[in-house]
């Protein structure tokens, strides 16, 4: 797997391993950790930028007239843009795979069929808060907001927390921070739910290097098949190599 953020000379560390080997491939998984947050916290540069091109051609409305003040906005156009994909680049971590595995392959496919077969009457899915309350999760397939990868990204995304599943590794987002793992730290175990109010609901519950995360599920079927791809996930061992710029 390649890791690419932002200009700059290029490093190249050791492919990941599972937690079960040595521990050469842990800096992969806190360089990657690293370089999420950082993508993260980067603030944007665009709004400033805008407000100050406003600023400008407002005060030539006022000096020169509306000609001139016009001209203005047209020549910020271009600029605002150049800031916005300077933001977007360095907002973004992303990862190239130089192959995938044939179960994340599977886990992707089944991903896609479970996200179109979603009910348009509800959400198919919701993550439980500690307080019982339900939040609605989108079931995507881009990985978390901060990581672009070349191959599709099985993700629960949520307005708080994403967790994504990488050809090799899980990436949890909370908030600004990023919790990198690998697999064989996921424990993933789906139960039957009755509603109050009749039918029943399937729960997926995952725990992720100590860190706990439930979801309820319109189908119980597809939380049983959920959580048996995502268990099948622990014995791979997605092979590249990880450069961090």
């Amino acid at each position: 797997m390649t890791i690419t953020h932002s200009p700059g000379a290029t490093h190249d560390l050791p492919a990941p391993r599972r937690a079960a080997d040595d521990e050469a491939g842990a800096p992969d998984a806190r360089t990657l950790a690293r370089r999420l947050d950082d993508a993260a916290r980067a603030p944007r540069r665009v709004l400033p930028v805008a407000v100050v091109a406003l600023a400008v051609v407002v005060g030539t409305a006022g000096v020169a007239g509306g000609g001139l003040a016009s001209l203005g906005a047209l020549l910020a156009l271009p600029v605002l843009v150049v800031v916005h994909q300077h933001d977007r680049a360095r907002r973004t971590v992303t990862a190239t795979y130089a192959r995938t595995t044939s179960r994340h392959e599977c886990l992707v496919a089944m991903w896609e069929r479970h996200r179109v077969a979603t009910s348009v009457w509800e959400p198919a899915l919701w993550e439980i808060a500690p307080q019982g309350v339900h939040h609605a999760v989108a079931r995507r397939l881009d990985g978390p907001r901060h990581l672009r990868a070349d191959v599709a990204v099985p993700t629960l995304g949520g307005a708080h927390r994403d967790v994504a599943f990488l050809p090799d590794r899980v990436v949890v987002r909370e908030g600004r921070d990023h919790h990198v793992l690998a697999y064989d730290e996921l424990e993933a175990t789906a139960t039957v739910r009755e509603r109050a109010e009749g039918g029943r609901l399937g729960r997926l519950s995952l725990r992720v290097g100590g860190r706990a995360v439930t979801y309820d599920l319109a189908s119980v079927a597809v939380a049983h098949e959920l959580a048996a791809a995502l268990r099948a996930m622990g014995t791979i061992g997605a092979m590249g190599t990880l450069r961090a710029s």
